[in-house]
């Protein structure tokens, strides 16, 4: 029988593959967020999670599977349409700070994914092509990953 807590989640064996940081979204913000790029050590599958903000507000460190950030986007999304970062909130299961999506937005634009909309800095356009972005860090990863990392909290 289990003695972990019904809640506790078992770590994904993520490989941390890139980390950077990202200006927050609002220009009054001197902020910045932090975060890394990881690949799953099964799957091979890509990940993104927000690890550390500048002013210690809350937020969710849980690695998020690309494919689910990139499903926010179907075939029938038009990329000439300004959107929010309330877009990205499904792909957050365990974290619910109303900060993840706009955070998320923030390193997405970063990885040149998204841009600013040019009439609100909190909207957003689809400019970047996630199956190039994905097919150019993988091509660029070590011989080596460094070791899985371990979300916390």
């Amino acid at each position: 029988m289990s003695t972990q807590k019904k809640n506790e989640q078992q770590p994904l064996p993520i490989n941390q593959i890139h980390q950077g940081s990202t200006p927050k979204l609002s220009p009054k913000s001197t902020d910045e967020l932090t975060y890394e790029i990881g690949i799953h050590a099964e799957t091979k599958q890509l990940h993104l999670r927000i690890t550390a903000n500048g002013t210690g507000g809350y937020f969710s460190d849980e690695w998020i599977p690309v494919d689910a950030i990139e499903q926010c986007f179907d075939q029938t999304f038009n990329k000439e349409t300004a959107f929010s970062s309330t877009r990205l909130r499904p792909v957050f299961v365990q974290g619910k700070s109303a900060n993840n999506a706009g955070f998320l937005a923030a390193v997405l634009r970063q990885e040149q994914l998204f841009s600013p909309h040019e009439k609100n800095c909190f909207q957003h356009l689809l400019t970047g092509d996630f199956s190039k972005w994905k097919k150019q860090l993988l091509a660029n990863l070590p011989k080596k990953a460094s070791k899985a990392s371990v979300p916390t909290g």
